[in-house]
């Protein structure tokens, strides 16, 4: 009789035990999931639907003067890469704004988001392919 209640005891402990294991594997999914998922990386057509529907998007675009007077996304901010550690600061005024970083290819738009989340930007998501893949899928640039 003995033996029965300590092989139930012992049963329902490890139950609990497993139970707490499964459970903080979940929680800690929900409660890292915002740190995992930025910076966020989307296609363009991805891309392209957020910045159509969240709430003051701010569409920032990491090349040179050059290329963005060759064509850009309507609305972007011009911020090169190669000042975004000066000037981000006083442009990115926000650090809580959503905003969507793009460059040529997705090179340098990934190292801005990068170190925009370093800079303790909180919602950033860069545009995998960038504007070359956006210009592919005919989608409109402005001059």
């Amino acid at each position: 009789m003995m033996k029965t209640n300590v092989a139930k005891h012992f049963a329902s402990w490890k139950f609990l035990v497993m139970l707490m294991f499964v459970a903080s594997i979940s929680l800690g999914g929900c409660f890292g999931s915002a740190e995992a998922d930025n910076p966020k990386h989307v296609n363009v057509m991805e891309f392209q639907k957020l910045i159509n529907e969240v709430p003051g998007a701010v569409v920032v675009d990491v090349r040179t003067p050059q290329e963005f007077g060759a064509g850009h996304l309507q609305g972007a901010i011009l911020l090169p890469v190669q000042v975004l550690d000066t000037k981000a600061t006083q442009v990115l005024q926000d650090k809580n704004a959503p905003y969507f970083v793009y460059c040529r290819s997705g090179n340098r738009s990934e190292v801005a988001v990068n170190m925009l989340k370093k800079m303790g930007y909180t919602n950033v998501t860069n545009m995998l392919g960038g504007i070359i893949d956006w210009s592919n899928k005919g989608l409109p640039l402005t001059r």
